[in-house]
C-alpha cells in the first residue's frame, strides 16, 4: 500500500487560508480606523487603506494605514510642544472656530502643551489582531 503525499496541498491551502485571514483582519481594521479618526476633513479618513497579504519567505505580511497622510502618526500620538506654523492653522481655525484670527492663539497653546493623542489605528489593532488566528481557521476549513 502506498501512502499518498498531500503536504503541498495542506501548505498551500493554509497560505490561502492565511492571507484571506489577514485581508479580512486589514480590510475590518481599516473600516473602524475610518469610523474613529477625528473628522475635521476627510483628509485623514480617506488616507487609511490596506495593502493585500503577500509571501515574503516564509512569511504571510498584511499591511494596513495612513499611507499619504504624514500628519496621521501626531494625530494618533499627539505631539511634545512645538510652535507650529499660524498659517496653516488658518483653515483648520476657520473651519472649526469660525474664525482664521483664532489659529495664533491656537499655536501658542500648541507650543505650551503640544497636542493631545487621539488614537485610532492602535485601539482598532489591539481590538481586531487576536481575531486573526480565528479567521484563519475558518477560511482553513472553507
Amino acid at each position: 500500500m502506498a501512502l499518498k503525499w498531500y503536504g503541498d496541498e495542506v501548505i498551500e491551502k493554509m497560505h490561502n487560508a492565511t492571507r484571506l485571514g489577514i485581508d479580512e483582519t486589514t480590510a475590518i481594521c481599516v473600516g473602524i480606523a475610518k469610523a474613529r479618526v477625528t473628522r475635521d476633513t476627510t483628509a485623514l479618513q480617506g488616507s487609511l487603506q490596506m495593502r493585500p497579504a503577500r509571501r515574503i519567505g516564509a512569511r504571510m505580511v498584511g499591511e494596513w494605514g495612513s499611507y499619504n497622510y504624514l500628519a496621521a502618526i501626531f494625530v494618533e500620538l499627539g505631539t511634545e510642544p512645538h510652535f507650529p506654523p499660524v498659517e496653516a492653522l488658518k483653515p483648520w481655525a476657520r473651519r472649526n472656530l469660525g474664525d482664521e484670527a483664532l489659529a495664533y492663539p491656537v499655536a501658542k497653546s500648541i507650543a505650551v502643551h503640544g497636542t493631545k493623542p487621539q488614537p485610532f489605528l492602535r485601539p482598532t489593532a489591539d481590538e481586531q489582531y487576536p481575531l486573526l488566528t480565528g479567521r484563519i481557521r475558518l477560511h482553513y476549513g472553507s
